[in-house]
């Protein structure tokens, strides 16, 4: 039976979420492939906001993450957790 993390609202096993691959596909979204196999497009422009997101605005700037061992970060050494980006929808 899964855990449950009040903490974060979710259902969680005791398999580690993350990041395999990810595809820059267009007006802030991101195509991900996670290590579970799940495929989605995220739409990351809402979260660019504040002083170190907002930085990636620039599109320019926004496309160029990279894939790290568990998630992508950007060159300023923003990132964002693997298992946020499997909980958000192409909507949101």
């Amino acid at each position: 039976m899964p855990e449950v993390s009040r903490f974060y609202g979710i259902a969680m096993t005791n398999s580690i979420i993350y990041v395999t691959a990810a595809e820059y596909v267009g007006d802030y979204s991101i195509a991900f492939t996670f290590n579970d196999g799940v495929h989605k497009v995220v739409n990351l422009e809402k979260k660019l906001r504040g002083n170190i997101f907002g930085a990636l605005k620039d599109v320019n700037l926004f496309k160029q993450f990279k894939v790290n061992d568990w998630t992508i970060e950007w060159a300023n050494g923003v990132d964002i957790a693997p298992e946020s980006l499997y909980e958000m929808s192409a909507a949101e």
